[in-house]
């Protein structure tokens, strides 16, 4: 699992998307300052965040809704999923 981000210097530009709860800023902006090609999962956002398990759900979600978030599950030689890559576009068309 790995996390590349797109388009990092329009972060601002996200920030003031009105579509946007405060929570899927925040994951955004988790997601953008974490680091380029770093593992990231659900779990390493819920333990640093003080929102719970759904509330971190629902942010991922309202971030693929609006373009910030693509994640593509990868399979591997038989057919199982194996890893995902996490893509975060800052400019909203992912």
């Amino acid at each position: 699992m790995t996390l590349k981000v797109l388009n990092a210097q329009q972060l601002p530009t996200a920030l003031e998307d009105s579509r946007l709860k405060n929570r899927d800023k925040g994951v955004l902006s988790t997601l953008v300052l974490t680091a380029f090609g770093k593992k990231v999962t659900e779990n390493y956002l819920i333990e640093h965040s003080n929102d719970g398990r759904t509330t971190v759900r629902s942010a991922i979600s309202n971030l693929e809704k609006y373009g910030y978030l693509f994640r593509e599950r990868e399979r591997n030689e038989t057919g199982t999923y194996e890893s995902t890559n996490w893509i975060v576009d800052c400019s909203g068309k992912v």
